[in-house]
């Protein structure tokens, strides 16, 4: 199993597609050389990331309650697979 994250942490280059061009080249080329099974993980506050990663074809696969806390607040943290 192999895992892949990345990170855009510049404002002015959110929402421009450069998250959704990355992960689909980096799954492209994991498949094109025999790895099939690739997962991301990430927590329930980032919504940003959740629905890219529903976008590209991951499914949620588990979930870790109360693990990640921000601003006083609690966060699940996720794993998605493709």
């Amino acid at each position: 199993m192999y895992a892949f994250g990345i990170d855009i942490p510049a404002m002015r280059f959110r929402k421009k597609g450069y998250g959704k061009q990355a992960f689909s080249a980096a799954i492209k080329y994991y498949k094109s050389i025999g790895i099939d099974d690739v997962y991301t993980q990430t927590w329930s506050g980032n919504i940003p990331m959740i629905k890219l990663a529903e976008k590209i074809g991951f499914h949620l696969v588990d979930t870790k309650k109360d693990i990640r806390e921000h601003n006083g607040q609690k966060f699940d943290a996720l794993t998605f697979r493709i």
